[in-house]
């Protein structure tokens, strides 16, 4: 899974979506961390494979 940032619009059913109703409780700051750690996640596991011996 590769986390993006889309604007809301209708999409498919292939597109999962992660999304926050409580904007008052999660400041605008923890939405780029939070898609910066979804992306390592990503990253990480094509490392591991990558360089798996």
């Amino acid at each position: 899974m590769i986390a993006a940032v889309v604007p809301a619009a209708g999409y498919g059913n292939t597109l999962p979506i992660l999304s926050s109703d409580a904007s008052d409780i999660e400041p605008a700051l923890f939405k780029p961390l939070l898609l910066a750690n979804l992306n390592s996640l990503a990253l990480d596991y094509i490392a591991r494979q990558k360089f798996r011996p």
